[in-house]
């Protein structure tokens, strides 16, 4: 999804210092993750990495409370790009653009490959040479924590 906004950033001519990028690192986070973003092993909080030519900020604990961590610190972000897919846990009933539930800070939710097949988005992975985890090599289709992440037993094989 990140490399969708660069370039529809780029299209529109706008700099990529309109993002305000974050990871959360919960508990239950796949070490794979945060190798994958590349957290560096002793880092604070909010420690900034960088990534495609962007900042990410980095938080850690709980998501709800470190998604209400970044809205304090960047109050004018009005809206949060998501890579939610239709087929992914608990993605039924998203929209393209909604507001987030109750008890979670305002924002718009944009989820714009929500529609995506799951070859949709490899084709697109794989034709733009994006890295990716390696949790997807794994078995792994859609990744969230270890608590609610499974392997997909479709992509089982006998050898």
């Amino acid at each position: 999804v990140l490399e969708l906004v660069l370039i529809a950033l780029n299209d529109l001519e706008l700099g990529k210092d309109l993002l305000k990028s974050f990871y959360v690192v919960t508990p239950t986070s796949f070490e794979e993750m945060n190798d994958f973003v590349k957290i560096p092993a002793k880092c604070t909080w909010r420690t900034l990495i960088v990534r495609y030519g962007i900042n990410v900020d980095m938080y850690y604990g709980n998501l709800k409370e470190c998604v209400f961590a970044f809205k304090s610190y960047f109050p004018n972000v009005k809206v949060v790009i998501m890579g939610c897919r239709r087929n992914d846990p608990g993605c039924q009933n998203l929209c393209i653009l909604s507001h987030t539930n109750n008890g979670w800070p305002d924002f718009l939710r944009l989820n714009p490959i929500l529609e995506w097949t799951y070859d949709e988005v490899w084709d697109f992975i794989l034709s733009r040479r994006i890295s990716y985890p390696i949790l997807y090599d794994n078995g792994y289709t859609s990744i969230g924590d270890k608590l609610s992440t499974t392997k997909n037993p479709f992509l089982l094989t006998s050898d």
